[in-house]
This record gives structure tokens, sequence and C-alpha cells, in this order.
């Protein structure tokens, strides 16, 4: 179903009359800062770390560029912003010790592949760990949360 609204949005953006549309589709990635590291949650009034897996062969930065329809890094670090306090917020409850969670982004369609260890979650110092970004369904050794990110 997903992909037939992706093609009609397609369908309708080739249609598409408006130069500024077709202008930004065409924008490539602008890399203006790195990778987000912490994210400040003011409900909480705590720090989380993000760690990324990137390597040379896996560069994280690729993956943005590749598998989303983000325009720059600092476009896709307020979008992380976003998805961690939504993660805290309104998904706590549903992060358990299995420790390996796929993040569903609803509105966007790809995976966010993350690892959180649970003994850490309620600790001063709480990390997760994002190893990759998937457009296909999330692995089966992941359990699924769907993020409703409907404002990006």
């Amino acid at each position: 179903m997903n992909y037939l609204l992706e093609f009609a949005k397609f369908r309708d953006i080739l249609k598409s009359d408006n130069v500024e549309l077709i202008r930004d589709i065409n924008k490539p990635f602008n890399n203006d800062e790195q990778l987000i590291y912490d994210v400040f949650l003011e409900r909480n009034n705590k720090h989380i770390f993000i760690k990324w897996f990137n390597t040379k062969e896996h560069l994280m930065i690729n993956r943005v560029k590749q598998r989303t329809s983000f325009k720059s890094t600092s476009e896709f670090n307020e979008f992380i912003e976003n998805v961690i306090n939504q993660l805290f917020i309104k998904h706590i409850k549903e992060i358990d010790n299995s420790g390996r969670y796929a993040l569903y982004m609803l509105e966007n369609g790809f995976y966010l592949m993350v690892d959180i260890n649970y003994d850490n979650l309620f600790s001063e110092y709480t990390q997760i760990f994002i190893t990759t970004i998937v457009t296909s369904s999330a692995y089966d050794v992941y359990k699924k949360i769907v993020i409703n990110d409907e404002n990006f």
C-alpha cells in the first residue's frame, strides 16, 4: 500500500509546474554538520547519548543520503532529536530487556535499527546505539516500535 501512495506522490511531482518543488527534489545532500551525539529530554531533565555504527565500510551519513528523503545532516539531526524524545516519552513502556529495536518511521517509511541497554535506561548515562537505517521490513530479532513522525 505504501508503494502505491509513493507512486501517486511521485506521479504528481512529475506533473507539477512548481519550480521550487522540482528544485528541492534535485537539491544535493548538504553535509552541514556532524550526526547528533546527544539529545536532551526536557521532560526528564536527562541527556540521551547516541552512538552510531559508523565505519569506513558503513558510513551512517551515506545511509541517511541513500535511504531517507532528508536533504541535510542538520535536518536529519532535528528529526532524530524528535524521534528520541517520542521514544522516551510515548514509548518508554515498550522498551524492555530485549535490547534490540526497529523504530519504524510511519510517515517517512524507514526503520532505525537501535540497541538500548535496559539496565542503563534509568541511569545517569543512557546511551542508544543506532546500527543502521533500512527501508525494508525489520529483522526478526528486533522488536518493532512505530514512531509517528508526521511532522517531518
